[in-house]
């Protein structure tokens, strides 16, 4: 009978864990990709008071600060504002 019941016991508790782990997994994911983004608008941010106006060269410069600011923080590249030909 105590065999029964601790396997009765065990099998929610199992279930439980199974369940809460992935769950886990993806929230320290959640909280990688926000301190990446957090970081990515800090720098787009910045770029903006360094190069407020919005002329080509003022974008292009813009651009150059960002990839080099996501460079040093260590985050994804985001793809340039400065308009193609």
């Amino acid at each position: 009978m105590t065999m029964s019941r601790l396997l009765a016991l065990s099998l929610p508790v199992l279930a439980a864990i199974v369940v809460v782990a992935p769950a886990r997994a993806a929230s320290s994911n959640a909280v990688v990709a926000q301190r990446q983004w957090s970081l990515m608008d800090k720098c787009a941010k910045e770029a903006t008071q360094w190069f407020p106006d919005h002329t080509a060269e003022g974008l292009a410069q813009r651009d150059d600060y960002i990839r080099k600011c996501q460079r040093k923080a260590r985050v994804p590249v985001r793809e340039g504002l400065t308009p193609r030909e």
